[in-house]
């Protein structure tokens, strides 16, 4: 009766959500603050509109590390950590599920292997672990047992910036975008695996080592057709906070072709709405083989006539030549610094 988007024609006694981290390789995965999802909000909405639907909530969270979940645990009626249970999802349902008697089949037995944060940050040195302990090594409940958590834990951030970058790529996509390449033939087939082409194969988009392993896309161009590579969201995100912080669009690539030919990058805001640049000089002004970190600013992608608001797709690159480029990073981060934002001389305005 209830779907993962919450629906239901008949409602629920009980809504049981499994939610959790992606999966990442060592160093993929390495985040600057103990939040989940990089600050996004779609599994905590989801909870919280179950609940003031009167619906009560069990939260399964699949993660391989404790994390600041304090938000999550207040709106739930009962959580549980099943850390990573790969195959044997079933095993998790044997201990929640009653027998046909309403008898316990399995109690819950397992422990924290490690404490468990009430604070992302640490909030005097953000290079140490978090001394502000929601719950201690060892600790844990089984059935029957008194509740050891206050009533309402505190859901406030203690991160310096207010306002969180939106993580498009590091290591591999994150939530919510996805990765997508297309040509005149399918403009939108999607990136996976190790490799994916484009369908008249003039772009191939390739899983590459950049600073660790398997962290990077390589995007090559062979040329003959106009080829795209974008990153996408399924709902506009809405950009306008950063922007009013100095935020910008920051990159981390390696040129490993300079462009044959006119090569333009792309913000859309729900096509035809958009703004381009042209990134020709820029590109072939880069060294071949050098890693480089730099930022388009979001007020130059608005002046160009995006609308910040609803940014459906950050960055696209299209050209129809040989290019080729790898990013090992993309993100919009607050209060970018003015020395790492290029200026682009050459834009073009869609809307």
């Amino acid at each position: 009766e209830l779907n993962a988007e919450g629906e239901w024609t008949k409602k629920p006694d009980l809504a049981v959500v499994v939610f959790g981290e992606e999966p990442y390789a060592e160093g993929q995965g390495d985040i600057p603050l103990l939040t989940y999802r990089d600050g996004q909000t779609k599994d905590l909405e989801l909870i919280q509109s179950l609940k003031k639907q009167g619906i009560p909530v069990v939260s399964i969270f699949l993660t391989g590390r404790p994390l600041w979940m304090n938000a999550e645990i207040n709106s739930s009626n009962a959580f549980v950590v099943a850390w990573l249970p790969g195959s044997e999802g079933s095993g998790i349902a044997d201990v929640l599920v009653a027998d046909a008697y309403n008898k316990i089949r399995y109690d819950f037995t397992g422990r924290l292997s490690y404490d468990w944060p009430n604070k992302e940050v640490n909030t005097l040195d953000d290079n140490l672990a978090v001394d502000d302990i929601l719950l201690d090594f060892g600790q844990g409940l089984s059935y029957g047992e008194a509740p050891i958590l206050a009533e309402l834990l505190n859901e406030n951030s203690s991160s310096q910036s207010q306002v969180e970058s939106n993580i498009i790529f590091s290591g591999s996509n994150r939530d919510p975008w996805s990765a997508y390449v297309g040509d005149s033939s399918d403009w939108h087939r999607t990136v996976s695996g190790q490799s994916t082409v484009t369908p008249y194969g003039a772009l191939t988009v390739t899983t590459v080592d950049g600073i660790v392993q398997e962290d990077s896309r390589m995007l090559n161009w062979t040329g003959g057709y106009e080829s795209q590579f974008y990153w996408q969201a399924q709902a506009p995100s809405d950009l306008s906070q950063l922007a009013a912080n100095g935020g910008a669009l920051m990159m981390t690539f390696k040129i490993d072709k300079h462009p044959e030919g006119t090569v333009t990058q792309r913000m859309d805001c729900g096509w035809p709405c958009s703004g381009s640049i042209e990134m020709t000089d820029f590109f072939n002004s880069v060294p071949e083989g050098q890693w480089s970190t730099v930022g388009i600013s979001l007020e130059r992608f608005s002046k160009l006539g995006v609308d910040l608001k609803k940014v459906t797709s950050p960055l696209l690159l299209i050209t129809k030549d040989p290019f080729a480029i790898t990013f090992s990073d993309v993100r919009v981060v607050p209060n970018a610094p003015e020395k790492s934002l290029i200026k682009c001389d050459r834009a073009h305005f869609n809307q």
